[in-house]
């Protein structure tokens, strides 16, 4: 008698343990994917930083060190855009170089929420951004640097790594996901 409650206890025991292992391993999958999804995002809010700010550059010879500064020129201001008509490689036709101005906003953010740019997807956080201009190479250079202020990942928690794009020691206008 004490033999069988003793191994269906055991057995309950082991199948709640089974059980435990299996909804450990779940959850880290679950958490894995749910990040995987949220720095995806991040990363997609990022690219868009990087094409406002070489816009931004281009037009005003700096980055912007302050996403009002940002938000303001994409709403408002113009880009030069090169339109090029003729083959200028073909010496039996015509090639015409024109310079038009159109509006940043309508040409690179048309149907985009531009005021959700400075928030970080899925925190409300607003991502951290600076811009100055470095010596390289006896060439004065100006740079940026966005980064997400509080990852949601573990893993760029601890390690102090969030995702960023841009860089303030060097001139590199990347993510540090690729």
């Amino acid at each position: 008698m004490w033999r069988k409650i003793i191994t269906a206890v055991l057995i309950l025991l082991s199948t709640f343990l089974a059980y435990k292992v299996y909804d450990t391993v779940a959850d880290e999958l679950r958490y894995q994917k749910e990040i995987k999804i949220i720095e995806q995002d991040v990363i997609e809010r990022l690219k868009k930083i990087r094409e406002a700010q070489l816009v931004y550059r281009e037009e005003k010879g700096k980055f912007a060190d302050r996403f009002d500064f940002l938000l303001e020129f994409i709403k408002n201001d113009s880009m030069k855009v090169i339109q090029e008509f003729g083959d200028k490689d073909d010496t039996s036709s015509v090639y015409i170089q024109k310079i038009i101005m159109v509006s940043v906003k309508d040409s690179l953010f048309k149907d985009y929420p531009i005021d959700s740019l400075p928030i970080v997807p899925h925190s409300g956080k607003t991502f951290d951004i600076a811009a100055k201009v470095i010596n390289q190479n006896n060439v004065n250079v100006p740079v940026f640097e966005v980064k997400d202020p509080a990852p949601e990942s573990r893993d760029r928690r601890e390690n102090d790594n969030p995702l960023k794009v841009g860089s303030l020691t060097e001139a590199s206008y990347q993510g540090n996901w690729d």
